[in-house]
């Protein structure tokens, strides 16, 4: 692409947002933020950002040190057992195994 071929309608910054400039502007009055709430005023001091609304906060809800999920052991025992089954198929039956096309199998 050219940059003599670009079209000289086309805004190639988008321009600042000048809210509170008045009703003609379609961001006066309320200036983006809405009628009333915690947000619309000025002086307003936001929530910490690991506020939820009321609802306990992650970092209360899980224990603080030596957390680990009930059924993560379980899964791990498994997952290491099929390994060393799988390895030990593999060391014994290495020639027996069906190698696909254009492949090899290394140790």
């Amino acid at each position: 692409m050219d940059l003599t071929s670009v079209h000289v309608g086309i805004n190639k910054r988008t321009r600042k947002k000048r809210v509170g400039r008045g009703i003609g502007s379609g961001m006066g009055k309320t200036a983006t933020r809405g009628a009333k709430g915690q947000w619309a005023s000025a002086g307003a001091k936001m929530p910490s950002p690991l506020f939820e609304g009321g609802q306990m906060p992650l970092f209360r809800r899980i224990p603080k040190r030596g957390f680990s999920h009930a059924t993560w052991d379980d899964k791990n025992a498994v997952v290491n057992g099929l390994v060393a089954l799988v390895n030990a198929i593999v060391t014994q039956n290495t020639a027996q195994l069906p190698v696909p096309l254009h492949s090899t199998i290394s140790q």
